[in-house]
């Protein structure tokens, strides 16, 4: 048996979780036309492995992991067509591990998930992470709720900024139910697009902030 450290479990899990959401390394083709397409499903060994080291993901409260966590849900509740969800255990077990982290962020998180994720069992595996999260922390439940609801790293006037690498995005609420992303280089020069630099080199954090653009976009009462 060998034993890791608590870190080095933690940049592994952060760097291979993501990768059940790519395509398959070796592409497996499809026996039979309608049988729905292996290469969108996780197979059983894969899941019962990925549902042990969520579990673990429990034990300490840390902001990568929790949102690491997020992703790997969605990604395993997105629907097969003929099948339904990927694998709704390993994404049920993360939105149990969101509810079992200590502190706060992996509450946030689950906030987020309901607002991501619609179909019925999902909600409602959320629903029962945030209930017994709120007697975790000793908050009565609606007002958990409350203070769940997800701020994006929004600072006061609602913006939120990011650097990555030499370039610092810039996430602002406009006020009329839509959200502003864009780009500054070093001397404070707004750019017309993203970097290619930033593309190639901080491709995880840009989807983030994408996502996080879109879910802001949602919560905003619509433009009248």
């Amino acid at each position: 048996i060998r034993v890791i450290s608590w870190n080095a479990f933690r940049d592994r899990v952060i760097a291979w979780f993501p990768l059940v959401d790519r395509p398959r390394t070796r592409p497996v083709e499809r026996d039979r036309d309608w049988l729905c397409d292996p290469n969108l499903m996780i197979c059983d060994l894969n899941g019962d492995i990925l549902k042990g080291l969520v579990w673990c993901c429990a034990e300490r409260e840390d902001r990568g992991l929790a949102r690491t966590l997020t992703a790997l849900a969605i990604s395993c509740y997105k629907k097969v067509p003929g099948i339904g969800p990927r694998l709704t255990r390993v994404g049920n077990a993360c939105v149990w591990a969101l509810g079992e982290m200590p502190g706060m962020e992996g509450i946030g998180q689950l906030a987020l998930l309901r607002i991501r994720v619609k179909f019925g069992s999902a909600q409602q595996a959320i629903d029962k992470a945030l209930t017994a999260a709120a007697t975790r922390v000793g908050l009565p439940r609606d007002e958990l709720d409350e203070v769940a609801v997800p701020a994006y790293g929004l600072e006061v006037g609602g913006i939120r900024r990011e650097q990555l690498g030499e370039f610092t995005a810039e996430l602002i609420v406009t006020g009329t139910g839509t959200t502003d992303l864009h780009w500054l280089r070093s001397d404070g020069k707004r750019l017309k697009s993203v970097p290619a630099v930033v593309k190639a080199g901080h491709g995880e954090d840009l989807q983030e902030l994408k996502r996080a653009a879109k879910d802001i976009q949602k919560m905003l009462p619509a433009q009248r």
